[in-house]
């Protein structure tokens, strides 16, 4: 009996498990989507698109990278908000000194949002962070043509743990 016992507290404990999984998963789609919504809300926001028009302006940059830091403290799991233009350079970012002069118009993120889509990425390898990441991006329009990209990258494993610490099985 003891045997019989144990087996149903296995099988019990793997089926909890499988639906933590897919709970665990179901979560991490939604916050997606979220960060979909809220990449595609920030693309509007003025002190984006200021940067993008005068992209020379040391203060309407600086504004703008203060704007995009803001937003990402009130976004967990988000590693980086950044801004770029037309040619996929950056414009303005919340970590910018150091990807300042670094280009992304290789990137998926970049050309379906240059394509006006709202895009979220597969996982890949985030160049400014090193981790395995996925990127939300939306185009930027002024005067309703795209003139840049707005794009968030999102930690795997900060999201990954902040959906998981919420899960309880038993």
């Amino acid at each position: 009996t003891n045997r019989l016992a144990d087996d149903a507290l296995t099988r019990t404990v793997k089926a909890e498990q499988n639906f933590a999984a897919i709970g665990a998963g179901k979560a991490i789609e939604e916050r997606l989507k979220l960060y979909l919504a809220t990449v595609n809300i920030l693309a509007n926001a003025e002190s984006v698109t200021h940067a993008l028009r005068d992209p020379d302006n040391r203060l309407t940059v600086r504004e703008a990278n203060a704007f995009l830091e803001k937003e990402t403290q009130d976004l967990p799991g988000v590693a980086v908000i950044g801004l770029l233009n037309k040619e996929g350079n950056v414009v303005a970012s919340t970590n910018f000194n150091t990807v300042s002069k670094n280009n992304y118009s290789d990137r998926e993120y970049f050309q379906q949002a240059l394509q006006g889509k709202h895009y979220v990425s597969q996982p890949a390898k985030s160049r400014s962070t090193g981790k395995l990441s996925f990127f939300a991006s939306a185009p930027v329009y002024e005067e309703g043509e795209i003139e840049g990209v707005l794009f968030i990258t999102i930690d795997i494993a900060a999201i990954s743990r902040d959906v998981l610490s919420n899960i309880k099985v038993g």
